[in-house]
């Protein structure tokens, strides 16, 4: 699964993610609560986030205080996720 293909189907959410914002995303998995991270543009400060929004139990969009989103976490990423690419994710 690419990252394209995690957000389609979410573009109700927070609009459509351009190629640019694709291409500057960092993926990033902590194994130990076994969540997922994608970060666009940039790693996300504390207190960057200033609205959070559930697509489900365990995918949350984050965004800054413009409305902009600035990443999504995956909670039990294990079970909804490529093994490979989480082990690949952990090692970068």
């Amino acid at each position: 699964m690419n990252v394209s293909e995690i957000f389609e189907g979410t573009k109700e959410a927070f609009g459509e993610i351009n190629n640019r914002q694709v291409k500057n995303m960092k993926f990033e998995y902590d194994k130990e609560v076994d969540a997922a991270y994608f970060c666009i543009g940039h790693p996300i400060k504390n207190g960057e986030v200033k609205k959070t929004i559930e697509l489900n139990e365990d995918i949350i969009l984050g965004f800054d205080k413009k409305g902009k989103l600035l990443g999504m976490e995956i909670l039990n990423a294990s079970e909804v996720m490529n093994r490979k690419v989480l082990v690949e994710a952990q090692h970068s």
